[in-house]
């Protein structure tokens, strides 16, 4: 204003210049602003059945602001009549959950400071948003991110100008965060796996994205490896880095370790509420009053990953598929559930001081509602071993567990033995004069840490024996209380990867297998369960021998096949071993194979 007054002549000139340059300034400010508001550096890269979109946030703005992305088969040049497929808040391209500083990934950084997104590759910077996107179907698409301060689309800028060809693939991959560094007599890698986004829950369940590590044997042992799923026990809180294998496991094979979190008693950050853990099995899905089986469904998918080298890193682990167990002891007894709702990936299970219902470990007060669907199991039935005892074939499952244990009740336990015996599930049961205190069978034969024994023995295309109401188990008594015994602990038998006498014999019309006690003379009712040729229709009958080492006759008779084509014979067995031999002259190639089945109002084989 001075200067204006000083040179009052030229006045006109000089408000024509400065309103001129303030019009300018003005756009300038303008276009300044809508740069600043405007998402930048779009991209979009698919791998292995998922797309990872990747934006730069604009700048200045505040945590409160969102950002909305969207995806056509058609280049987007407006968001007009679109319906997004997300909105993220700010710190989208981070995790938001404390990593644990105790176990390194091995990148001088953790992801709260930035995802990774790639193998082996670069933190996100902290400026940078994601989506994780799962194809559903395949095809070429297009995608845009807008804001919540700025809808407009920029092509090139906010919105691509080329398509993305994506991939559906039934088993999305993995993103290996890490190694193989070595830890012991083991490599342990870290992987981090996004579950569909428009599938899950995140407001109730979390994070859709979550690690998980794979240990692989360094020594003591040849490919191919048995594949080994652990779930951790609870006494954690909040999230827990997972875990890498110990010793003795990555000698027993490659071990699977993820994470089950638990917010109890904290807030957690994407669901701004305490959050108990899932057991290894469901959340609850509150639109649809229904339990989901998430977690399931997450781990189940890690292991195929692993299994059928799918992860899309490269990395041959060298699996024999037919050796996938799980295991597991208090919490972590979700194993044997998992096992049970998976008869199609898991052979055989073990777990100590676990759970074998909902009533056991009372977690969830609303076990009324239906897993899955309306038309589902109620999760009382879903959570129950004696239930699947009773429908359908469960397999192999070893049980340890505390006479009078606090933690985990054992009530349980007094009904279920017996009908596992009643409908001749395969499994071995230790109980000890303790509280919740884990431990390892006593007898070798079903100890784990025996080369061929324990859980470790069975093979999904390989029969075996399930024992029922031998004389040298001790009777079941009504727990809790102060007992000792076993179910089942005195007996073993021969197979491919534990040698006792002769192998299995298992052809359309005869089928042979050696018993043994490991202690006195007993008599026991004996089951042959998934066998693969010898497959009896129901009502069919079929003769059986019981002979001696030597081939001394011991007994013999004939059996009729049950409903489920079962052939049950109660016989001695010996502590010198001896051979059963079946025999069924109308038994015909064309039979049905008697997979493990579920019940019918249970989806749980899944692709």
């Amino acid at each position: 204003m001075t200067q204006l007054k000083r040179h009052s002549r030229t006045f006109p000139l000089v408000r024509q210049t400065l309103l001129a340059a303030s019009v300018i300034a003005a756009v300038c400010s303008a276009s300044t602003l809508a740069a600043a508001a405007t998402v930048t550096d779009l991209k979009a890269v698919h791998r292995n059945g998922q797309t990872f979109i990747t934006f730069t946030e604009n700048s200045g703005a505040g945590e409160k602001t969102t950002y909305d992305v969207y995806r056509h088969t058609l280049p987007i040049a407006s968001v007009s009549g679109l319906t997004k497929i997300a909105t993220l808040d700010a710190d989208s391209g981070r995790l938001l959950y404390d990593d644990n500083p105790r176990i390194s990934l091995g990148t001088g950084q953790n992801l709260t400071t930035g995802l990774i997104i790639s193998d082996l590759g670069p933190h996100l910077a902290a400026n940078k948003g994601l989506l994780v996107w799962t194809t559903a179907a395949s095809g070429c698409f297009y995608y845009a991110v807008t804001n919540s301060v700025d809808a407009a689309v920029n092509p090139g800028i906010n919105s691509l100008t080329s398509c993305v060809n994506e991939m559906h693939q039934a088993v999305p991959g993995a993103i290996r965060i890490s190694g193989p560094t070595t830890a012991g007599n083991h490599n342990v890698s870290y992987y981090m796996a996004w579950e569909d986004y428009s599938t899950w829950n995140m407001s109730e369940w979390g994070y859709y994205g979550h690690l998980f590590s794979v240990s692989t044997p360094a020594s003591g042992i040849a490919a191919p490896y048995p594949l080994l799923l652990q779930l951790h026990s609870a006494g954690g809180t909040q999230y827990l880095q997972p875990p890498n294998g110990t010793d003795q496991d990555a000698i027993s094979g490659v071990v699977i370790q993820p994470v089950d979190m638990d917010w109890t008693g904290f807030t957690e950050p994407y669901t701004g509420r305490s959050m108990g853990n899932s057991v290894w099995s469901v959340r609850f899905d509150t639109s649809d009053d229904v339990y989901r089986t998430c977690t399931e469904d997450r781990i189940v998918r890690y292991v195929k990953l692993v299994r059928d080298n799918a992860s899309g890193d490269g990395f041959d682990f060298q699996i024999d598929s037919t050796r996938v167990y799980a295991y597991g002891l208090s919490l972590g007894s979700g194993a044997m559930h998992l096992v049970s709702h998976y008869p199609d990936v898991f052979a055989a299970g073990m777990t100590s001081v676990g759970w074998l219902d909902n009533a056991s470990y009372g977690n969830f007060s609303n076990a009324g509602k239906h897993v899955n669907s309306g038309s589902g199991p109620t999760l009382t039935d879903y959570l129950d071993m004696a239930y699947y005892a009773a429908t359908t074939a469960i397999r192999p499952m070893i049980y340890t567990f505390g006479s009078y244990d606090g933690t985990i009740k054992p009530t349980s336990y007094t009904a279920a033995l017996a009908l596992f015996e009643t409908y001749h599930q395969p499994f071995y049961a230790e109980w000890k004069d303790q509280d919740h205190l884990p431990f390892a069978p006593t007898a070798s034969q079903w100890n784990h840490h025996n080369a061929g024994s324990g859980y470790l023995r069975f093979r999904l295309t390989e029969a075996y024996p399930a024992f029922g109401n031998a004389s040298t188990s001790t009777p079941i008594p009504t727990f809790p209380g102060h007992f000792a015994g076993q179910r089942n602990g005195n007996l073993d038998w021969g197979s491919e990867l534990h040698s006792v006498g002769a192998a299995i014999e298992d052809s359309v019309r005869s089928f042979g297998i050696t018993l043994k006690s490991v202690s006195v003379d007993t008599s026991a009712n004996v089951t042959i369960r998934n066998a693969q040729q010898f497959l009896p229709e129901a009502g069919q009958r079929v003769e059986w021998r019981n002979e001696s080492q030597t081939g001394q006759l011991l007994q013999s008779g004939s059996v009729v096949a049950d409903a489920q084509g079962l052939v049950t014979v109660r016989l001695q067995v010996t502590a010198g071993g001896n051979r059963l031999t079946l025999s069924c002259g109308s038994c015909t190639a064309s039979a049905a194979a008697k997979v493990p089945m579920p019940p019918s109002n249970v989806r749980i084989v899944r692709p």
